[in-house]
């Protein structure tokens, strides 16, 4: 297992209620990933990528992430450096801003790695 899956796989396990974590670059190719499903952790990693972009592209205000909440389901996008996302999904019963502490606290230990 490379560092960066190693320290997503760190993520999930401290994270209770924690499904799957992905480390993407600007094209949304994943460059590590850990949880119950790689094919579905990719997929998110590509598309939340893509939000982030237009969230941050047309908000007015800057976008330091995102924290979206679904009827069973939460999804954390946590910016790590220029073009490179942190992006975290949960069940529904975790606190989504533990999440974000968690996933920021992620992003901070693979920007220390790259």
């Amino acid at each position: 297992m490379d560092v960066f899956s190693s320290l997503l796989h760190q993520l999930i396990t401290d994270l209770p209620g924690a499904l799957r974590a992905v480390f993407v670059d600007w094209e949304g190719e994943a460059v590590g990933q850990t949880g119950d499903d790689p094919d579905a952790a990719r997929l998110m990693g590509a598309h939340w990528g893509v939000v982030h972009g237009l969230a941050k592209k047309n908000m007015a205000v800057p976008v330091e992430g995102l924290v979206l909440s679904f009827e069973d389901r939460h999804v954390v996008v946590k910016p790590v450096a220029d073009g490179y996302l942190v992006v975290c999904e949960t069940s529904r019963r975790t606190s989504p801003g533990q999440a974000l502490w968690a996933c920021a606290r992620t992003a901070t230990l693979i920007r220390e790695e790259m």
